[in-house]
């Protein structure tokens, strides 16, 4: 189980270091996606949530804040 800090490796060949809370992202993070794509930012249960940035091959940089609705 990851708790605290930590860096995960999964079967995609993604990286994630950064914060976890009970197995899930939480906190600070950088993922490294398959096709490239860095995102660097905030993490909430395993969602990309609040401030960050993303970067990738197809484009030089983003910014964007993520908010998710729970109904």
């Amino acid at each position: 189980m990851q708790h605290g800090y930590g860096e995960l490796t999964d079967k995609n060949n993604e990286i994630y270091k950064g914060q976890w809370y009970y197995n899930k992202k939480h906190g600070q993070g950088i993922q490294h996606y398959a096709n490239g794509s860095i995102y660097t930012g905030d993490w909430i249960l395993d969602k990309r949530q609040g401030n960050g940035e993303l970067c990738g091959p197809e484009f030089i940089y983003d910014v964007m804040k993520y908010f998710f609705l729970q109904i």
